[in-house]
């Protein structure tokens, strides 16, 4: 790749991370720490004020510095660090079991894990934070340098499927990951270098996510499958696969007739971790949830009690439960509370009241996925927008045209 030639004051411009399927992108989210709430003095200060007084210093910024801290409001809420609930702490504990279990272990098949749910749930999270996590606490202990056969240590291997994914291809991710030369390689070659490399960079934890990809309905799909438990035989590590509907789609069963399933081997390999949407608007998790967001985002104006007594059922019954949506919802609101108080001190005269309160005439006018919106207006169907009155003798009716005029 050419670099492009820049003059001394020309500002570089900066770019997206790595994805997380290379090693590069991997890292990085390793070793970034969790974001911490902008403030617009020092921290000790902040935390000491009182809403009135954090007003008062936010009046007290020039325009430019009101600017710049709105828009590190917006990157932090835009880039909320995972939250902890009971159901990701649960399935962070059974997964730590398994890989502690299959680190004593002999060479040979290894317990694995299948992180299972319907969309938006945050089963990835849920796998990639607990990947992170895990790593994090090995290079606590071994650091970031090679092992002792000269690799560079790799704990963790992510990557995800394809909805063509074939056995080659699924190679290749993998063999991406650790920066395996593809070129001229069969697919016998690539499964071969995979043991290699996993061995020789101490990879002990893969993750496989969007496994419901794999149509096990088809030849190409059972032959995929197939391997991924081929790997598993081969290579010391915790495999642990990602997907929506894993059990349904009977990937755990390979594809077999109900009387032939018990014989599958996938399906005692595997350790259930299903994910589950908030029962209700009363659910301890979501409350808990809620609470947890009102001490994080950095609005002002907001007060205790905003989202998680205020706003409860409106959000439970806006996402169904599902935690994606309802994530989306409140994060995309806090911005739009923020980019309206930014629209309104571009105004000439006094600065506006601080009101950037989360409330349902603001939410109402976000829609969040196709899924959530079809469920949500099914009971509570959008007010379509009133039209104004005709003035009397007035019709909004098109003049009828002379023969011969243009239409």
């Amino acid at each position: 790749m050419t670099k492009p030639s820049t003059t001394p004051d020309e500002p570089l411009i900066p770019v997206d991370d790595p994805p997380l399927v290379t090693k590069e992108g991997w890292e990085v989210f390793v070793k970034k720490p969790n974001p911490k709430p902008p403030m617009p003095c020092e921290e000790e200060v902040w935390k000491k004020l009182t809403p009135a007084e954090r007003d008062e210093v936010w009046r007290a910024l020039g325009r430019m510095e009101r600017r710049r801290y709105d828009e590190a409001r917006i990157d932090y809420i835009s880039g909320l660090p995972t939250i902890l609930l009971p159901q990701l702490a649960t399935a962070h504990s059974q997964l730590l079991s398994i890989t502690t279990a299959n680190a004593r272990r002999p060479p040979g098949a290894r317990d694995a894990a299948v992180i299972d749910g319907d969309p938006q749930l945050g089963k990835s999270t849920m796998a990639t934070s607990f990947g992170r996590d895990y790593e994090r606490k090995l290079r606590a202990k071994h650091g970031w340098g090679r092992t002792v056969k000269g690799e560079l240590y790799l704990p963790v291997v992510y990557v995800t499927m394809a909805d063509d994914s074939t056995v080659k291809s699924i190679n290749e991710s993998i063999a991406d990951f650790y920066g395996i030369p593809l070129r001229n390689k069969t697919k016998d070659d690539l499964t071969r270098e995979i043991r290699s490399y996993a061995h020789r960079c101490g990879t002990s934890l893969i993750l496989i996510d969007d496994i419901h990809f794999l149509d096990i309905g088809t030849k190409t799909g059972k032959l995929v499958n197939k391997h991924i438990k081929t790997l598993m035989n081969v290579i010391a590590a915790t495999f642990v696969i990602i997907g929506v509907g894993v059990k349904q789609s009977k990937i755990l069963t390979e594809g077999k007739s109900r009387e032939a399933a018990r014989l599958a081997q996938t399906q005692w390999r595997y350790s259930p971790i299903d994910v589950n949407p908030f029962a209700t608007a009363d659910d301890n998790d979501l409350r808990a949830l809620l609470r947890t967001l009102e001490d994080m985002l950095p609005l002002h104006g907001a007060y205790q009690g905003m989202l998680c007594q205020r706003l409860a059922k409106y959000l439970y019954e806006r996402s169904d439960g599902v935690l994606g949506d309802l994530m989306e919802l409140v994060r995309r609101g806090a911005i739009t509370a923020i980019e309206k108080t930014s629209k309104a001190i571009e105004k000439d005269g006094p600065l506006p009241e601080l009101n950037e309160r989360l409330a349902k005439a603001l939410l109402d006018d976000i829609h969040v996925s196709h899924a959530a919106e079809t469920r949500y207006s099914r009971t509570h169907p959008r007010k379509k927008t009133a039209t104004k009155p005709e003035a009397p003798g007035q019709s909004t009716a098109a003049a009828p045209q002379k023969d011969g005029a243009a239409a």
